[in-house]
């Protein structure tokens, strides 16, 4: 397999270590990415249902303007901040972590691309 075996045929401490928080981040970071898909459909019908309601109570008769500074109130941008900076330091700590010496990722091959390319289009 791709871990490390010392002579006794034992798995090597830090690559189970490694590998095992490699596949933590890889989860928290599809919850975290699951949920703000999850979040930005809520809102987005609450706006949606909001603007309708708005217009119908009113006959139009409140312009494009008010009815965006109401859209603007209700999208938690502060909330897809936090889960962006959040994923951002996840990975950034993962590639790090498990393309360092001795890692499991320290050679050249598909865990190495994979830390490092996630790491980088969490930035973008």
């Amino acid at each position: 397999g791709f871990m490390a075996r010392d002579d006794m045929g034992l798995l090597h401490p830090s690559f189970c270590e490694r590998t095992i928080t490699s596949r933590a981040t890889g989860i928290v970071c599809v919850f975290l990415s699951l949920a703000a898909l999850a979040a930005h459909y809520h809102f987005f019908r609450l706006i949606r249902k909001e603007m309708e309601s708005s217009s119908i109570l009113l006959h139009l008769k409140e312009d494009k303007a008010q009815l965006l500074q109401k859209r603007k109130k209700l999208v938690p941008l502060r909330l897809e901040f936090l889960s962006a900076f959040a994923l951002t330091i996840l990975l950034a700590y993962n590639a790090i972590f498990v393309t360092a010496v001795e890692g499991p990722g320290s050679k050249v091959g598909n865990l190495y691309y994979s830390s490092w390319i996630s790491f980088v289009m969490s930035m973008l």
